[in-house]
Formats: C-alpha cells, structure tokens, sequence
C-alpha cells in the first residue's frame, strides 16, 4: 500500500499544477493513456479506478461517479519518464489533456 499512496501523492501533486480550475461536477468521459516503468503487467482495471479516485482526491472532478465512459491503454515502457496522460471530455466539451 506504500507504493500506491506515493503513486496517488505524485499523481495528485502534478494534476494540482496542471489544473487550476473548480472542480468538474457534470459527467465526464476519460481517455488513459499508461506509459509504464518497467514491464510490471498491472491490471488496467485497478489502474482506471485508481485514477478515478486520483482525480476526486486531487478535486479535479468533484466524485469519481461522474466518470461516464473510460477508454484507457497501456502504451509503452518508459522507464525516463513514465506517466499517465489523461484527456477529459465533459458534457460540454473537451477540457484538455492533463498529464503527469
């Protein structure tokens, strides 16, 4: 559990400098794009729901429910510089990326 705690703390760390805006509350539909460190294989499901609970914790979106639609992909071995790069759309439109 230390690991994931860490995860979350860098993960929220870095969405807090991306996004400065409220907290989303309509529906939103997430694109995931997973750029590993090494060849690890973790379940794409647990990684998904982690970040829904990520980007609630970090109040980028005000309830991880609001998550309507979640397209999510393990693209590659990065061990330089691994990430998650998230494109969120809302009901209105499209919000941007936010990467970490």
């Amino acid at each position: 559990m230390k690991g994931y705690s860490k995860y979350e703390k860098d993960c929220a760390k870095q969405l807090k400098k991306q996004y400065q805006g409220e907290a989303v509350k309509s529906r939103v539909f997430l694109r995931l794009k997973y750029f590993l460190a090494d060849r690890r294989e973790p379940d794409v499901f647990n990684l998904d729901n982690a970040m829904g609970d990520i980007l609630q914790n970090a109040q980028i979106i005000a309830d991880d429910k609001q998550v309507n639609s979640c397209y999510a992909t393990k693209v590659a071995i990065d061990r330089k510089n691994p990430r998650v790069e998230i494109e969120m759309l809302t009901d209105v439109g499209e919000l941007g990326e936010i990467s970490k």
